[in-house]
């Protein structure tokens, strides 16, 4: 009885010392950084970026004292014999072999040597039968107007500015020595007679050698 009684007195005890929640207290200050974490890994890579504009043209280019030789604006290359005399020459020479063209005045182009000789192109005249009888064909080796001969005949021939093929087979032909030899060849050719014009060609006024290049204004 008198236990029962004692934990009564405690109970009222405990629920008197119980009382309502207080109100809350004001924040605390922040605190400090913590230390930076791990670095992680590379991201995906970008999209690439537009074309900048493009830059300022730089100034013009100019020689000073480091370039060479003499400026040859507004001048051309001639040639001319050991006289003075202009050679009309299709392009530049060089060498010892045959390495320009000299017009005459019906325009055929006729060749010539570094030192003034003539040199003309020697073509092979073929023909169907085995003996080099008969009519001649040429095949077209070289430009119309551009004067050549055939073997063992010194007419002066050139390829008209147009013309007509017909491919043949021919059995024989003539070398630039002018024999005769077998050769059994199927080409387009052009008939021989055609080569020669009405009135005959004939070579430029000869000129004095050698020729050699200048710069002319």
């Amino acid at each position: 009885m008198r236990l029962a009684l004692v934990f009564s007195v405690l109970a009222v005890l405990v629920a008197a010392c119980t009382g309502k929640e207080g109100a809350s207290g004001e924040a605390g200050s922040q605190g400090s950084v913590g230390p930076a974490g791990e670095v992680g890994p590379p991201g995906p890579p970008g999209e690439p970026g537009s074309p900048g504009a493009p830059g300022e043209a730089g100034p013009p280019a100019t020689c000073d004292a480091s370039c060479t030789g003499p400026s040859d604006t507004g001048r051309r290359v001639v040639w001319k014999d050991a006289k003075g005399v202009v050679v009309p020459v299709y392009e530049g020479l060089g060498g010892a072999a045959l390495t320009a063209g000299v017009f005459d005045s019906a325009g055929f182009v006729h060749g010539v040597n570094w030192d003034g000789t003539w040199n003309a192109q020697t073509v092979g005249a073929y023909f169907e039968s085995t003996d080099c009888s008969g009519p001649g064909f040429v095949p077209p080796v070289v430009a119309a107007r551009f004067v050549f001969v055939v073997g063992g005949d010194p007419t002066l021939r050139a390829l008209p500015d147009s013309f007509v093929l017909a491919t043949r087979t021919t059995h024989s032909a003539r070398g630039s020595d002018g024999s005769c030899y077998t050769s059994t060849e199927t080409h387009p050719y052009l008939d021989l007679a055609l080569t020669a014009p009405a009135v005959p060609i004939a070579r430029p006024a000869s000129y004095a050698p050698p020729l050699h290049p200048e710069l002319v204004p």
